[in-house]
């Protein structure tokens, strides 16, 4: 009788602090370290804190007639925009 042997994926990310532990987030697809240690989307990350201190001091972008669309894509960020500053408000009747 052969013994199969299992093997352990780990999906935590790689880095090691400077405390010497191991970072415990779980890795983004495709690789070995999370969204905050992930060499590859350090601008995609410095963007969006941009972007999340933008939402919370109150962007002028959130005003009604401020933004340009000219693509369909800038729909979806108006969407999102919507989307987001509904979800910050109390979970009422005039949320809905």
């Amino acid at each position: 009788m052969v013994q199969e042997k299992s093997i352990t994926i780990d999906h935590h990310c790689q880095h090691i602090g400077e405390n010497g532990k191991r970072c415990e987030a779980k890795c983004m697809v495709g690789s070995s370290f999370c969204w905050w240690h992930n060499p590859e989307v350090t601008e995609r990350r410095l963007e969006a804190a941009r972007r999340g201190g933008l939402a919370r001091r109150g962007s002028s972008l959130s005003e009604p007639g401020n933004y340009v669309i000219q693509s369909p894509i800038d729909v979806l960020g108006v969407l999102q925009d919507v989307l987001n500053s509904a979800y910050a408000l109390e979970n009422s009747a005039s949320r809905a």
